[in-house]
C-alpha cells in the first residue's frame, strides 16, 4: 500500500486539491509537520482548499482511522 502525507510547507492552499487530481482522497493523510510547522496552519491549508466534504473527511480522518484498525487486527 501506498500512502501521501501532505505537510509539505511553502505551497498555496491548493496544494491538497492539486495533490487529490493525481490520487485518489482514500490515499492521502493528513500532517502538520509539527513540530517544524504550526499545526494551525496545516489545518487553514486544507479547510481553505477545494475539497469536498468526503475528501476532507478522508484527508482529516477516515484515512488514518482505517490504517491504525488494519495494524491492530495485524499486530493481533
Amino acid at each position: 500500500n501506498f500512502y501521501l502525507h501532505r505537510a509539505l510547507p511553502g505551497h498555496a492552499t491548493d496544494g491538497v486539491a492539486t495533490l487529490l487530481k493525481s490520487v485518489s482522497a482514500d490515499r492521502v493523510l493528513f500532517g502538520t509537520h509539527a513540530p517544524f510547522l504550526i499545526p494551525d496552519a496545516a489545518l487553514i491549508r486544507v479547510h481553505e482548499s477545494d475539497l469536498d466534504e468526503q475528501q476532507l473527511r478522508s484527508t482529516l480522518s477516515e484515512n488514518a482511522d482505517r490504517i491504525s484498525r488494519a495494524n491492530e487486527r495485524v499486530a493481533r
